[in-house]
């Protein structure tokens, strides 16, 4: 049975039918925080977006540009290739060259079904995931960056005092603990978890779900509310603790590494975009390299395109030896 779920992603409105619950509740984890108000408005447009179980008949006018990307003057078709699974991502553009509609089939062969049952349904979350990380998430950001001339980094960022801290790096290196450990001991609210969108000095805000591993949940004292995947789970924040503009002036940038001891260094401008940028690519991160960009490829990270703010490489040592001074 479909399932229907709306959100509003920076102004984008966001109109899912979706026949898959398991996919409907990913879903929902991932933007159920955006609604209407609760971000920037940035454009204003429809995006409708559908799961399905069927098939799609390929059409004939598409250009192959390689075996899993085709496209033609008003579509991309896409296909994401997951241990023996296949699944079919179908994006049309309207006039203006900008995503209308997005179509996900996902169709499981007999093998990934045997597998999927003997993990447990971790490879079916996992894929489903993928699916919402690829296809939806950086590709609504691949248009606001595109459409709105915007920076996306991935980074987690904390706000006080309408002065915002960005903390940008390696996934796994302590993005979200740090924010958290900053939230509950220096009075910082939280900004963003996972892309931060930028124009100028200005970030703006993204009620983000924040996930944490099992290590960083059991040094916050802190309790799960859902299993993320990914040896991830979410915890729930309170409204006091989210910030209460929709955009603020960024203050530093910090590159986060982790070392045995905490250590701070001053990076320029053009030194923090090439590390940031060269991890991002690798980690499959930097939103202009989205599998959308394959329609139409965008603008590429420039230095200029980074805001002149502090800029700073941070090692984070151990989590008992910090304190708000470490910044």
């Amino acid at each position: 049975m479909n399932k229907q779920f709306n959100f509003n992603f920076f102004g984008l409105d966001c109109q899912a039918v979706v026949a898959q619950p398991l996919f409907l509740t990913l879903l929902k984890q991932r933007f159920g925080r955006f609604k209407p108000g609760a971000t920037a408005a940035l454009v204003k447009e429809k995006i409708k977006i559908k799961v399905t179980p069927q098939s799609l008949p390929k059409p004939h006018n598409l250009t192959k540009l390689n075996q899993f990307v085709s496209k033609s003057q008003q579509q991309l078709w896409l296909e994401h290739h997951y241990l023996t699974s296949k699944t079919v991502i179908k994006i049309t553009f309207n006039k203006e060259h900008l995503p209308a509609e997005i179509i996900i089939s996902f169709q499981p062969s007999s093998i990934f079904k045997v597998l999927n049952l003997l993990s447990k349904g971790v490879l079916k979350k996992q894929l489903f995931q993928q699916l919402i990380k690829f296809y939806l998430e950086q590709s609504l950001l691949w248009f606001l960056v595109q459409d709105q001339h915007l920076l996306c980094l991935h980074a987690a960022a904390v706000e006080k005092d309408d002065r915002v801290l960005v903390l940008a790096g390696d996934n796994g290196v302590g993005k979200s603990t740090l924010a958290q450990l900053l939230i509950k001991q220096a009075d910082y609210r939280a900004f963003a978890d996972n892309y931060l969108l930028i124009k100028g000095t200005q970030a703006y805000f993204a009620p983000d779900v924040v996930r944490l591993d099992q290590a960083s949940l059991e040094f916050l004292a802190q309790s799960p509310v859902a299993e993320f995947g990914f040896g991830k789970q979410t915890i729930e924040l309170t409204p006091a603790q989210y910030a209460k503009k929709l955009q603020a002036q960024i203050k530093t940038i910090y590159l986060l590494t982790q070392g045995q001891h905490w250590r701070r260094q001053q990076l320029t401008q053009q030194q923090a975009s090439q590390k940031i940028q060269h991890q991002q690519i690798v980690a499959q991160e930097a939103v202009a390299f989205a599998p959308i960009s394959l329609y139409q490829a965008g603008s590429l990270w420039q230095t200029k395109d980074f805001p002149k703010v502090d800029y700073c490489e941070l090692q984070l040592g151990y989590l008992a030896n910090f304190s708000g001074e470490k910044l």
